[in-house]
């Protein structure tokens, strides 16, 4: 676990002692900058308040300067598909701490419309992608990046920890002067002893986004969630989230097909690999009834580790540095298409951060990952997917 310290050399409580919460309220009371101790020399880090907690911030542009182990850690700029993106379309406030994102998708509509689904995939439209704004998918990476969620070691991980580390990252974004923590709904993984508060809990959040009988305009939910099934319904489609299996969202039949087109890939891992998770995250709106409607939608792929893979050879490599225990930071594409180069891993060794890139053998892509590298100023490995051996993992 990263350690922080004031200036002054002091080290921060542990966060689970009686003495962090008054020691980071006071540190915050006095406008103090902490130390992360990742690395040294150490990096500067800030304490935002936002509500009534208090959150340790990265300081913006210095997240290549941490160790690839920290959770504050970056990689540089054009190694993944964040580094593409446009800086306005994430704005922190080192002040608030506030992180504003410009997204692609919408958080309400007019009453009554019934607009066709539009599947969320920037491959689909990798030539127009704005990169101004994040997609659906982009937000899901970059809750992924922003919890710690991306950075990987021999720990194993479960639903639980998924759900809490994104909802942590989600508590200081903020888009189109809405709070996401408010909109974003991840199912609680279910305890027969603690049912009917679950439900409880379900049936209040969505509440807030059930539409009056004389709004103009109705506010649209997130859900992150796994992918049970897909069932027909009586019209249509509904997908069933696993810890939510009473309460579907539902599909029309054109949008359905167009899903299948759309994510043909996800899809086809999902069924045919054992041990996968595929992610659902989605724009929905509740009827007057209560009953949720997909409005926009992405499909994740991820291992049972819980790290997404965009092909075999990252479902095998995820697998393998799992086993054998090496640290990595997933990399992780936002709104690129699968058809652009990024490092698929940073791996912590001995020596340092290594970028590993997959490549087809060809010239042309030795060349693009060449200078890619060569940009970044890191050290890399390029992983032949035509080689006759496996790829060799640094050290």
């Amino acid at each position: 676990m990263t350690e922080y310290a004031l200036k002054s050399g002091e080290l921060l409580p542990s966060v689970d002692s009686d003495e962090y919460m008054p020691f980071i309220a006071s540190a915050h009371a006095n406008r103090e900058r902490l130390m992360c101790l990742c690395t040294q020399p150490p990096v500067q880090m800030y304490i935002a308040k936002i509500l009534d907690n208090y959150y340790i911030k990265r300081m913006p542009e210095t997240g290549s300067l941490h160790a690839v182990n920290c959770k504050s850690y970056e990689e540089p700029a054009g190694l993944t598909g964040r580094g593409e993106l446009d800086p306005s379309s994430i704005k922190t406030d080192a002040e608030s701490g506030e992180t504003k994102l410009k997204v692609d998708f919408s958080l309400s509509k007019m009453s009554g419309t019934r607009a066709p689904i539009e599947p969320s995939n920037a491959e689909q439209k990798v030539v127009t992608a704005d990169p101004s704004k994040l997609s659906i998918r982009a937000m899901y990476h970059y809750l992924l990046d922003e919890s710690g969620l991306s950075y990987i070691d021999d720990k194993k991980r479960f639903w639980p920890m998924m759900r809490s580390g994104l909802l942590s990252a989600a508590e200081s974004l903020n888009t189109k002067n809405i709070a996401l923590s408010e909109r974003i709904f991840i199912p609680e993984p279910f305890k027969l002893d603690d049912k009917d508060n679950i439900q409880h809990r379900l049936t209040r959040f969505m509440n807030t986004l059930k539409p009056s009988g004389h709004a103009k305009q109705i506010s649209l939910g997130i859900l992150i969630g796994e992918v049970k099934a897909f069932d027909e319904a009586r019209f249509g489609y509904k997908i069933v989230i696993k810890h939510l299996p009473s309460f579907p969202f539902f599909i029309d039949e054109k949008s359905y097909e167009k899903l299948y087109k759309t994510f043909e890939y996800e899809l086809s891992a999902f069924e045919c690999i054992e041990n996968i998770h595929l992610i659902c995250v989605a724009t929905f709106a509740l009827s007057p009834s209560g009953h949720a409607t997909i409005d926009s939608i992405t499909l994740i792929a991820s291992d049972r580790h819980w790290i997404p893979f965009d092909g075999q050879q990252e479902l095998d490599m995820n697998d393998r540095l799992m086993s054998k225990g090496v640290p990595f930071k997933k990399g992780l594409r936002y709104n690129l298409g699968r058809d652009k180069i990024i490092a698929s891993y940073v791996i912590t060794t001995s020596s340092g951060p290594v970028a590993c890139f997959f490549s087809d053998g060809s010239e042309e892509s030795q060349a693009k990952i060449e200078d890619l590298a060569a940009d970044t100023q890191v050290r890399y490995k390029i992983w032949d997917v035509n080689a006759d051996s496996a790829p060799q993992i640094p050290e």
